[in-house]
């Protein structure tokens, strides 16, 4: 056996930076599967320490010295002494004395988890040519890392990548796409901000990853050519779960290769200029969790609001805001099933109906925002009974004498109490107690003149000078005398009519 030159180093633990779901999935998987990915080489293991090869560790300040003049964060400083996986950002394998896993990591050959998310690059460099040499690769991740200039066609070497990253490197472009279609264990790619060449090359050769299931195409200046139904004749595309295709320049009804996408889940067409309506086949894909449809020149949803929504049972977040959808929405609930439902925006359509039953509900609703339509009627009582609700906004709308009564008491509301609480002129009744509300009651609340009872109590407001009246010992103007306190202070004194001077 060759001597080898050993380094005692203790064991750190492999850690996700990624943040998407999908990635962090093939991530874990990747970590079970890490002792059989690895090609062992010579090591000797002692009790509560492991041996480094010295020819590892070596590797790791040339790629140190190749990138630290152009890094605008210090984490390089950290790459210092023997012990290099102490080093920021580098992982060890207990069992066999490798340098597996790194967020900034140089050509080794055994790597196969390489993260670079956090490294700001300086001025105008590429992505290192050595990235193609390590084949071992199954998560690649540059995320917002500042490369420029054309993305480098030997990354079709990876061919073990599941997990492909370069979003927000806005100086990157693909000048040539064929090679992504060597990547056939690709699961996961997001190019969100790399402008491709030939959009349309790009996309017929998408079309030929097989295990493709995330796919983030996000500012890419993707136009109407590029996603014709001509260039989407696979079956490929229709396992993807993930889709965004957000903030291009599709001047276009909304595609109809979506149709056949069933396996959807997550769909963001947000940020276009997709125009006419929302196709029918919209209620076949019951699947979605997350579907964003904002800014754009949608005009009406072709079976009614009802049928468009109905079925979704998995629905969580649904954003149609700054379209120009009109007509009525249905009061019925009549297959409504997305009671799971936790963000709902229509703001800034023409819905002119009265707003729909089913929605009060929604008690996993935290966002409910519909200003700026035109809805109509009473908003009933029962609105109190979406206890999640976090969010609320009704405003710009023909709402008649809407919610008489808000009783938000015995929750966990914190911060301070809205300077935009004295727009509810309509308030009769007002209970925010048992809460952990702080700061003073803010000065609007003078606007609330019909107002009657006010229930501040258990929570943390430390009060304001300007407030008077029973039970309170400041006397308002035209009071003779100030009250007596009561000498012991109940729930019940709270809720006493307060009147409010500025």
């Amino acid at each position: 056996m060759d001597p080898i030159d050993s380094i005692n180093v203790k064991f750190v633990d492999y850690r996700v930076i990624s943040g998407r779901e999908e990635a962090e999935l093939i991530h874990r998987k990747n970590l079970h599967n890490r002792f059989r990915i690895v090609i062992m080489g010579r090591y000797h293991q002692v009790p509560g320490w492991m041996i480094i090869r010295r020819e590892e560790r070596d590797a790791l300040p040339e790629f140190k010295q190749s990138l630290e003049l152009n890094s605008s964060n210090g984490f390089l400083r950290s790459w210092e002494g023997e012990d290099c996986c102490d080093w920021e950002g580098l992982s060890c394998d207990r069992a066999t004395g490798q340098v597996t896993g790194s967020k900034y990591s140089p050509r080794l050959r055994y790597l196969n988890h390489l993260n670079l998310t956090g490294l700001r690059i300086n001025g105008s460099t590429p992505i290192p040519a050595f990235i193609g040499s390590l084949k071992h690769l199954s998560y690649l991740n540059l995320l917002n890392v500042g490369f420029q200039g054309a993305v480098p066609p030997h990354l079709e070497n990876l061919t073990n990548l599941e997990v492909l990253d370069l979003h927000f490197n806005y100086g990157l472009l693909l000048a040539r796409s064929h090679w992504i279609s060597r990547l056939v264990a690709l699961k996961y790619l997001d190019l969100s901000g790399v402008s491709p060449r030939k959009a349309q090359d790009l996309m017929l050769v998408l079309n030929t990853l097989p295990s493709l299931l995330h796919l983030a195409l996000s500012s890419c200046s993707l136009d109407a050519f590029s996603i014709s139904p001509g260039l989407f004749n696979s079956s490929s595309l229709a396992r993807l779960q993930y889709l965004d295709l957000s903030l291009n320049f599709l001047r276009v009804p909304i595609p109809t290769f979506l149709r056949n996408m069933t396996s959807i889940t997550h769909l963001d067409l947000s940020g276009n200029e997709l125009n006419c309506s929302i196709p029918i086949w919209f209620s076949n894909l019951n699947g979605l969790v997350h579907l964003d449809l904002w800014d754009n020149w949608l005009d009406s949803i072709e079976g009614g609001f009802s049928i468009f929504i109905r079925d979704k049972c998995r629905l969580r977040i649904l954003s149609l805001e700054y379209n120009q959808l009109q007509g009525e929405i249905d009061r019925s609930s009549s297959g409504f099933c997305a009671f799971g439902l936790e963000f709902l925006s229509l703001q800034e359509n023409r819905y002119s109906s009265e707003l729909p039953d089913w929605l009060w509900n929604l008690k996993s609703l935290k966002h409910l925002i519909l200003n700026h339509n035109s809805f109509t009627g009473l908003v009933p009582n029962s609105l109190g009974t979406l206890c999640s609700l976090m969010e609320l906004d009704l405003s710009r709308n023909k709402l008649q004498r809407p919610i008489p009564s808000l009783n938000l008491s015995h929750n966990l509301l914190s911060g301070n109490i809205p300077e935009k609480i004295g727009d509810m002129k309509w308030l009769e009744s007002l209970d925010f107690s048992g809460n952990q509300l702080s700061g003073e009651i803010p000065p609007s609340i003078s606007l609330l003149t019909m107002l009657s009872p006010l229930n501040p109590s258990d929570n943390n407001l430390t009060g304001n000078p300007l407030l008077c009246g029973d039970p309170l010992l400041n006397k308002c103007p035209g009071q003779e005398e100030a009250p007596t306190p009561p000498k012991t202070p109940s729930r019940e004194t709270w809720v006493a009519q307060l009147r409010w001077i500025r």
